[in-house]
């Protein structure tokens, strides 16, 4: 039984670690997004071959 318990609460605390994770990814993925979006907007070419 003890061990059941054991096995529950890593299990919990990695599913809790991998959530943070994500959301820094997630995070990064839509500041670039974004940088990517407002060049076109302002439709500066420098900007957008310079950043990706």
């Amino acid at each position: 039984m003890k061990k059941l318990v054991l096995i529950l609460t890593l299990t919990l605390c990695f599913d809790c670690f991998s959530q943070e994770v994500e959301t820094a990814e997630v995070a990064a993925v839509k500041s670039v997004v974004n940088q990517f979006f407002e060049s076109l907007e302002k439709l500066d070419i420098v900007l957008i071959k310079h950043r990706f």
